[in-house]
């Protein structure tokens, strides 16, 4: 009995397909909108890793998250140490980089930490000291649809959906 498609056809005609379907994908992705999350850091000043102190201010409503870099493109970060966390939210280190997490209270406070940032400017090595004072964000000034989605931490969302059934 014949074949009606020879092997080497139906391999080209899976490859052409497959080909097709990832360039139609990637024109369906590239048609959408990039959306960059606010700045919750505001005005940041470079430091210079050169026993330097500065001092950042950062908005942020309660229950959301904040992921804020640390790097300059001109600097390498060796390590990013806690020296004061914070009292009302918590901070986690991202790398070259923290996300601090607001607290869910209402609670209109300040709330402040402090970082030691080591690494090299260049071509000198130092340390910098980034002092960070959080106030609340009222969401007067901000567009809520381009915020971070608000922190929900797992075991919340494991305990919500056994409640659920």
């Amino acid at each position: 009995m014949l074949n009606p498609l020879p092997v080497k056809g139906v391999f080209g005609m899976r490859r052409n397909f497959l080909t097709m379907s990832i360039g139609f994908a990637m024109l369906i992705a590239s048609t959408f909108q990039a959306c960059a999350t606010q700045t919750c850091v505001r005005e940041k000043q470079p430091f210079a890793l050169s026993s330097d102190t500065m001092h950042w201010t950062m908005s942020i409503g309660a229950g959301e998250d904040c992921i804020q870099g640390l790097r300059w493109s001109y600097m390498q970060i060796y390590e990013v140490t806690i020296v004061d966390a914070p009292t009302k939210g918590k901070l986690v280190m991202v790398g070259p980089g923290f996300r601090y997490i607001a607290s869910e209270s209402d609670d209109q406070a300040t709330d402040r930490f402090t970082l030691l940032v080591s690494g090299k400017n260049r071509h000198d090595p130092g340390k910098s000291i980034l002092e960070i004072e959080v106030h609340p964000d009222t969401g007067e000034h901000h567009d809520v649809a381009k915020r971070a989605p608000k922190y929900v931490p797992i075991e919340t969302v494991a305990s919500n959906l056994a409640e659920g059934s």
